[in-house]
């Protein structure tokens, strides 16, 4: 009985302490996104100020446009680049195109970072999507429309490059998760160690109790007898009597009652109970003649 307690108070604790853990981990790492994406918009808005869109209204200058001519493509991650070239990335480009979908013009941080073909395959893809924002691979991209004071209609792409704020979302999930599961185990072996202390009180008391139903039991013994072996002398005295019939079969009773109290006790103990047969029609009987 103590033993399953135990078992079921670890159980419980370290159920709640998963939770909790959980939670923590959760909430912090999902901040942790979040800020990181918040800054990546801040970010994209500053590239798309810069380049085509500054708070003036005037037009900014901005770094030569990228050549037509195939660019590195081993650290894009829009080619599907090398990982440990790809998490190093933390650049941007913005792209202007016509109504049509055509590129008109690329600006972006350093030329030669994209080719105007990977761009043109980032844009068709973009294209495709039916939100102006969001998430293409590796890059925050974001997409506005434009009007021209002459009533041509272009849309304005930002891409950022992502990578390196992803790989820092990534490692901030590694390390709290091993952090996490690290204190979890450190704490389930310290309630592994304190469970005995904490169900001691609950073993005392359910040890006097069964202590008692014992002694109680081994009590009530003795007045049984005693009534069982006078109602005995009576009977030889007196001569049979369906009174001392009742008697007899009430001390059996109470003796059966005291012998299951005492079973009951031992319970605990991983005695298997012996089962025998059972007579309904005497029991309801017994208990009829009793009215």
């Amino acid at each position: 009985m103590i033993k399953k307690l135990q078992k079921k108070f670890i159980s419980i604790t370290a159920a709640a302490l998963f939770t909790m853990i959980l939670l923590v981990l959760a909430a912090v790492n999902g901040v942790f996104f979040f800020q990181s994406n918040r800054q990546l918009d801040q970010r994209l808005d500053k590239i798309m100020n810069r380049y085509f869109i500054p708070a003036d209204g005037a037009r900014a200058d901005a770094p030569p446009q990228a050549p037509a001519g195939p660019g590195p493509k081993a650290d894009l991650p829009l080619d599907g680049g090398r990982m440990d070239r790809l998490l190093i990335r933390d650049d941007g480009c913005v792209i202007l195109l016509d109504e049509a979908g055509n590129i008109l013009e690329i600006r972006q941080d350093a030329a030669n970072n994209y080719s105007s073909e990977e761009l043109s395959a980032a844009v068709t893809a973009l294209l495709k999507k039916d939100s102006p924002q969001g998430w293409y691979r590796y890059f925050k991209f974001r997409m506005i429309p434009l009007t021209d004071p002459d009533g041509t209609n272009k849309t304005i792409i930002g891409l950022i490059n992502a990578s390196s704020d992803l790989y820092a979302v990534f490692n901030m999930l590694l390390i709290s998760g091993v952090i996490g599961l690290l204190s979890f185990l450190l704490v389930l072996l310290i309630i592994l160690l304190a469970s005995g202390h904490a169900v001691k009180p609950m073993a005392e008391s359910y040890t006097k109790q069964k202590q008692f139903v014992t002694d109680a039991g081994h009590e009530l013994k003795t007045p049984l007898t005693v009534i069982s072996a006078n109602n005995e002398l009576a009977r030889i005295t007196y001569g049979d009597s369906e009174w001392f019939d009742t008697i007899d079969r009430q001390v059996n009773k109470m003796t059966g009652l005291v012998r299951s109290l005492i079973t009951l006790a031992k319970m605990d103990e991983e005695q298997k109970p012996v089962f025998a047969p059972f007579d309904l029609g005497d029991a309801v009987y017994d208990t009829a003649a009793s009215f």
